[in-house]
């Protein structure tokens, strides 16, 4: 091997060395930001003295972070294009921070409530338990936990639009909202029917009092998509359901 050769080898083999190490270098700070955020969600399921009272979720409107003065409910609807998702300790499956035109806020689904992701309500933990059809309080909170990864997923990854009349959930600073997840262009749900079909969320509207984001969707007609939306996923056992034994299996086939 000549002179020139070997000065080329030489710095293909160090060039790719390099790449080796920055290689390695990142995968082992993705493995420590993973390893970071496991610790924070179990800390705020789990209890952690910097984080908060033991084992009890922390309630968003209650949180220091910045937010604009309320706003005035209106008797129709606005929707934000622009919105993203914030890393909020929390963030639930149906109740989440976003930030938008310089300002954030908590926005709760209508429609829908996704399990607890802590064993600390009592009340509405064995609501939820007897909703799936008996399931145990800790596969309650597995469900709440998924219901929460799905979400945030979605919301990170899809464009979406918040549709809210700025109507305050009552005793909090948190809004209403649907939040409407575009798939694909002219392929869009409601995130509460995402949630359902996933057998990650409890039905709690009623077509009496709850408003549409869109005058074309009649209110029962809507509930009865959501019950058949649950139908759907007890069938297949999805989400919370499929810890419930005697959820009817879906038909072979």
């Amino acid at each position: 091997m000549d002179g020139r050769n070997l000065v080329r080898t030489l710095i293909i083999a160090a060039l790719f060395a390099g790449f080796v190490i920055a290689t390695a270098r990142i995968a082992r700070q993705n493995r420590i930001a993973k390893q970071a955020e496991r610790e924070a969600l179990a800390a705020v399921e789990h209890g952690d003295p910097d984080r908060g009272q033991p084992g009890v979720a922390v309630d968003p409107a209650a949180d220091p972070s910045p937010t604009s003065p309320p706003r005035t409910m209106s008797s129709s609807f606005e929707s934000i294009t622009n919105a993203r998702l914030v890393d909020h300790r929390g963030n639930t499956g149906d109740q989440f921070r976003l930030r938008f035109d310089d300002r954030e806020e908590t926005f709760q689904l209508y429609w829908v409530q996704t399990p607890e992701v802590s064993e600390q309500a009592a009340n509405r933990l064995e609501e939820q338990s007897a909703y799936f059809g008996g399931i145990t309080p800790a596969e309650v909170t597995a469900a709440g936990s998924q219901a929460r990864e799905v979400v945030t997923d979605i919301l990170r990854q899809r464009p979406f639009t918040i549709f809210t009349r700025w109507e305050q959930v009552a005793d909090t600073s948190k809004y209403y909202a649907y939040i409407l997840v575009e798939h694909q262009p002219d392929d869009t749900s409601f995130l509460c029917e995402l949630l359902i079909i996933r057998g990650l969320a409890v039905i709690i509207g009623d077509p009496s009092d709850t408003p549409m984001a869109r005058p074309d969707i009649d209110p029962d007609a809507y509930a009865r998509r959501l019950r058949a939306y649950t139908q759907f996923a007890q069938q297949q056992r999805l989400g919370a359901w499929r810890f419930n034994a005697a959820a009817p299996a879906a038909p072979a086939g």
